[in-house]
């Protein structure tokens, strides 16, 4: 049985190789920028679930965040460092430290669920993960409703709520014994919700409010009852109909959230 310490070098060397790999990709243009950081972004991401079924204690997963975010600042500080190692991450031209948020959400959320069943920390990682990924690549593919200075689209939104739904409901199904109405109601309500959280974060802030937020939803929506969870799920719409008709009615007079392609890329 590999020890605590071997377990963190090896989850260690498996990060630092994916991010050798994709860097080396990126830096041959084989991939636009924007898809290579967020190929880092989902690799890293689907390494982290494993956290809680190999570690019980916080101190080995705060090792590695702590370890993982000194390599990443030195990638980022030294340039010939950043030449070789960077490209996965810092061609994508904007300002951002989602990387260190991502990190220390990971902590943080490890801290939350321990001695919890490990939804409590999958579901929010994998929302963080896939959800994320697949908004921030739909909004800058195919984004054309901009919701102006956050550089976010509505398109984006969408694809990111789809994607928390399933990423919600898989687990809710496979590991609980909650009926299927419920785990619905959970999953959809969860998504909406989180889907807000997501749109009015900037700068990678996201990377620490989605899974945080997805904790905190989800641990005062599994308890509740049928009727509560209908409530629920109704309130958020009702909540997601009054914000998009708000941003259509602002739209329309204010040239600056009217769609462009030539606004920046999507910021994830």
């Amino acid at each position: 049985m590999l020890t605590t310490w071997t377990t963190v070098a090896v989850l260690q060397a498996i990060f630092l190789m994916f991010l050798a790999a994709v860097s080396r990709a990126a830096a041959r243009e084989a991939v636009q920028p924007e898809t290579s950081r967020k190929v880092l972004h989902t690799g890293a991401g689907l390494l982290t679930l494993v956290l809680p079924f190999v570690f019980r204690d916080l101190w080995p997963v705060a090792l590695l965040a702590v370890m993982t975010a000194a390599a990443l600042a030195v990638i980022r500080l030294l340039p010939a460092m950043r030449m070789r190692f960077g490209a996965a991450a810092y061609r994508v031209g904007r300002s951002s430290y989602g990387e260190f948020y991502f990190l220390l959400a990971v902590v943080a959320l490890f801290w939350l669920a321990e001695g919890q069943s490990a939804l409590l920390f999958t579901i929010p990682v994998l929302i963080l993960t896939l959800a994320d990924t697949a908004g921030a690549l739909a909004g800058s593919r195919y984004g054309r409703c901009w919701y102006g200075s956050l550089h976010k689209t509505v398109e984006g939104s969408i694809a990111f709520a789809a994607i928390a739904f399933l990423c919600a409901l898989g687990p809710l199904l496979l590991w609980t014994s909650i009926g299927r109405a419920e785990s619905f109601l959970i999953a959809a309500t969860l998504a909406l919700l989180v889907t807000l959280i997501e749109a009015g974060a900037w700068r990678g802030r996201d990377n620490l409010l989605i899974p945080i937020g997805s904790y905190i939803l989800l641990r005062c929506f599994l308890p509740l009852t049928h009727g509560t969870l209908v409530a629920c799920f109704t309130a958020a719409l009702v909540l997601i109909l009054v914000i998009a008709s708000c941003v259509v009615y602002l739209r329309r007079g204010m040239p600056w959230m009217k769609s462009s392609r030539s606004l920046p890329m999507r910021s994830t």
